[in-house]
């Protein structure tokens, strides 16, 4: 592979999506990173950047408890994900 020219620049701009973060209930407390998100929750990211995200394994609302029973992605309750597009990445609890 031969070098590039002398004084040639090539600027590489990274491709930028969306990822969001939603549920069948609301709201649900997610963890992004570690840090807590409630859903829906979306946000600007690039692509093939990974984040971890965590589901409650039991969420109350209006006195009723639901179960976690999994992420659209079929991926486990806590997992990295490293989307190289926009996702919508939603819990389902029953």
């Amino acid at each position: 592979i031969n070098p590039p020219p002398a004084g040639y620049s090539q600027v590489i701009l990274p491709q930028k999506i969306q990822i969001h973060l939603g549920s069948n209930l609301k709201p649900v407390e997610f963890t992004l990173n570690g840090k807590p998100v409630t859903s829906p929750h979306q946000f600007p990211s690039i692509a093939n950047f990974p984040y971890k995200v965590s589901a409650p394994e039991e969420v109350t609302i209006k006195g009723k408890k639901y179960i976690f029973k999994s992420w659209s992605d079929g991926k486990p309750r806590t997992h990295i994900i490293q989307p190289n597009k926009n996702l919508n990445l939603k819990a389902k609890y029953k």
